[in-house]
């Protein structure tokens, strides 16, 4: 046992040289990282301060178009705010125009209608004049049918007169 005693401590001795090695290894590691860490530091407040420039000026730029922006979106609002002042201005003519064009055409339909039925009733009244005329014409006409045949007759007579007056005459 004495053997596998030995053997053991052996790996042990072994095990814990292999870890005093790493340990060193890492210890090494450990300097040569604190012995880079003051480049290090200088490469980083570097780069910091022109990573802040970079962002100094970009911030600057950002805020140079912001405002130009701002001052675009006012003038196209002052714009826009014209444009729809003047549109609403024309909307509201335009409507007053319509209202005074559809009363002018209501007072001339209104009107239209008003000579329409004094139209009519002139119309009806000259019709019934006509036909009264036409009564009287046709009264008229007859009468005068009348008359020529009344003058008619009484050339007839006459003509029998003159004809006796003369045979009373050569009678005599």
């Amino acid at each position: 046992m004495d053997f596998e005693l030995i053997i053991l401590q052996a790996g042990a001795e072994r095990a814990a040289a292999e870890r005093f090695a790493l340990m060193e290894e890492r210890m090494a590691n450990f300097d040569a990282l604190l012995a880079a860490l003051p480049t290090w530091k200088d490469d980083l407040a570097e780069k910091i301060a022109e990573v802040s420039r970079d962002s100094r000026t970009k911030t600057e730029a950002l805020a140079i178009k912001a405002d130009l922006m701002d001052q675009s979106m006012k003038a196209e609002k002052t714009t826009t705010r014209e444009r729809l002042d003047t549109l609403t201005a024309l909307a509201k003519a335009a409507t007053e125009a319509r209202a005074a064009v559809a009363e002018r055409v209501d007072a001339q339909e209104s009107h239209l209608r008003t000579l329409e039925v004094t139209s009519n009733v002139r119309i009806n009244e000259l019709d019934m004049a006509s036909k009264r005329h036409e009564e009287g014409v046709d009264a008229n006409t007859r009468h005068v049918t009348e008359l020529g045949v009344k003058a008619g007759m009484a050339r007839i007579d006459i003509e029998a007169l003159r004809e006796r007056t003369a045979h009373l005459e050569v009678g005599f």
